[in-house]
């Protein structure tokens, strides 16, 4: 019996690499039966007005979408994203913000009811506009990462991540969560206005790929590093003279012997 149950939606570097040290077993919970793979797709940016016209396809059809965004208000130091543009505001740079894109986005899908969400709002507002959302009052709810846990909407089957590269991998698959909970088949697409940096593109495309969290943190874990183990830096590759935290059979290996060689030693005295 385990004297220490960790338990985690979603994995991530840091916590494989407390794997690695071998007093950790993993049990993985299985999706449940029926259940879809999230369809992820990353749209360069001289696509969106396309992905527009699919995403009126889809509201058409009576899906629901979540739209994230990284910011609540703007902030130009920070600014690295995309343009939202429809056909009358092409050329028009915006914003990363959620309460600048609902002005906009409610003008580009006049025709459906629009929603935004924060973590400014109070909790009784929170759950109004949630339950509006699952009532179907809302056929689009823009929001910020406060979607990420808690919120179940089954009906809801598309979700659009805006300046994806911001995220880390971990929490792109918690967000991709929020969609797929029916069974039925659902679409994550991520905006980037980076697709010409390798670094980012090839780490996304890595996600649109892959659907197991496991693996997801197998990946992020040797490309970004797990960071201090015994400290509070959660990035990084750590200084290690012989081996490679991105060598996982040799680890496994290492973690194997270790173990019999504790056996051993445990049968003697």
């Amino acid at each position: 019996m385990p004297h220490l149950l960790h338990l985690t939606a979603t994995p991530i570097p840091r916590s494989i690499a407390l794997t690695l040290f071998g007093d950790l077993d993993v049990s993985v919970l299985v999706k449940p039966p029926g259940r879809v793979t999230t369809e992820t797709f990353l749209v360069p940016e001289q696509k969106r007005q396309k992905s527009y016209n699919w995403i009126e396809k889809k509201l058409t059809e009576g899906n629901q979408v979540f739209w994230v965004f990284p910011l609540i208000e703007e902030n130009l130091q920070n600014y690295a994203g995309p343009a939202l543009q429809s056909a009358s505001e092409a050329g028009s740079k915006t914003t990363q913000a959620v309460t600048k894109a609902y002005q906009q986005l409610k003008k580009i899908f006049k025709g459906y009811k629009v929603g935004m969400l924060h973590g400014r709002f109070s909790g009784k507002q929170k759950d109004k506009i949630i339950n509006d959302f699952r009532g179907k009052k809302l056929d689009i709810l823009l929001a910020t990462t406060v979607i990420e846990v808690g919120i179940d909407i089954p009906q809801a089957n598309v979700i659009i991540i805006e300046s994806a590269e911001r995220y880390g991998l971990a929490q792109l698959h918690q967000l991709r969560g929020r969609v797929g909970r029916n069974n039925q088949r659902s679409w994550c697409l991520l905006f980037t206005g980076k697709e010409q940096e390798p670094a980012v593109t090839s780490r996304l495309q890595f996600f649109c790929k892959e659907s197991s969290g496991i693996k997801i943190a197998e990946y992020d874990l040797q490309v970004r590093g797990p960071g201090e183990v015994y400290g509070t830096v959660q990035a990084g590759i750590p200084e290690l003279k012989v081996a490679r935290f991105s060598n996982s059979p040799l680890l496994e290996e290492s973690r194997l012997a270790a173990l019999k060689l504790l056996n051993l030693t445990q049968l003697k005295t």
